[in-house]
């Protein structure tokens, strides 16, 4: 489900007639520039491969980020609960956030919240996240619809890869962390 919050960004665009997002994490902001392209510029908030987000403490660079944002996009499940905290310290009535975990459905204590590595709903955070970039920026929207379509077509090699790893290891016990 995408969650509509809102922003305090009058026009909901920056400097360059650019929308600004803010993404909790490097893996989201990519897709947003995926699918955002020339119109979007993106902060992600965590970009350090060994970042730990359970112990990050976010400071005013990305406070004001979240403050101007139009489209905030988070994780959820609470990996990265210090974005909830920042969208409460500026609110906005013009803020789309779009939360993954909502919007794939994943729910409980128990759920892997490592939710970028769940290739098949890849698509839906996609769509979710064109939704939002549509929403802030209309006069774009068809631009984000064809590089939403552009980057869901550029999972099929990795989507083919998972199906033959499944059909050549079915049953077989497996670990992530």
């Amino acid at each position: 489900m995408l969650a509509a919050a809102a922003t305090a960004c009058g026009s909901g665009h920056a400097a360059g007639g650019r929308v600004p997002v803010v993404a909790s994490t490097n893996v989201y902001g990519d897709i947003v520039r995926q699918i955002g392209g020339p119109h979007v510029s993106v902060t992600s908030v965590l970009s350090a491969p060994d970042a730990d987000p359970h112990l990050y403490e976010a400071g005013t660079a990305n406070a004001l980020a979240v403050a101007h944002a139009a489209v905030v996009v988070q994780n959820g499940l609470g990996y990265d609960s210090f974005m909830e905290r920042l969208e409460r310290a500026a609110p906005s009535e013009n803020r789309r956030v779009v939360t993954v975990a909502d919007l794939i459905g994943i729910r409980g204590g128990d759920a892997n919240p490592h939710l970028w590595y769940d290739v098949p709903a890849l698509p839906r955070v996609a769509a979710g996240i064109e939704r939002a970039l549509a929403d802030a920026d209309p006069a774009h929207a068809r631009d984000y619809a064809t590089r939403r379509a552009r980057f869901v077509s550029s999972l099929g090699p990795l989507r083919r890869e998972v199906r033959t790893i499944r059909r050549g290891h079915a049953g077989a016990p497996i670990a992530w962390t």
